[in-house]
């Protein structure tokens, strides 16, 4: 059975190095902000401000593509998309639900690294 990568640290590491601890930083940044970016989102969507939504999930579209999450990654350039559409009937929520599922178990598994 081939077991799923839902992130790698290698692109970090090229940023910051081989220091654990600047990657355990930089992990817990992620762990800080991002939930409360995904909450934003939801409520943007909610409010169909659809450009704030577009720009919120690009601003953090590269926080994803360092750690090397594609699969997230890819569903943050669906739901950039989507709202640059600015049209509600796009079924813009099941993305954002797909990409908070994956969200949450990526948080899960960082926190079990910087536990590490």
């Amino acid at each position: 059975m081939v077991k799923l990568r839902y992130y790698d640290f290698e692109k970090l590491k090229q940023y910051v190095g081989d220091d654990p601890a600047q990657v355990k930083e930089i992990i817990q940044i992620f762990l800080d902000t991002i939930p409360i970016e995904i909450e934003e989102i939801k409520q943007d969507a909610k409010n169909c401000d659809w450009g704030r939504l577009y720009k919120r999930i690009h601003k953090i579209k590269p926080s994803f593509e360092v750690f090397s999450m594609e699969l997230i990654s890819k569903e943050a350039r669906q739901i950039e998309l989507l709202a640059q559409e600015n049209n509600s009937e796009n079924n813009i929520d099941k993305y954002i639900n797909s990409f908070e599922t994956q969200i949450n178990k990526v948080l899960s598994l960082l926190k079990e690294e910087l536990m590490r």
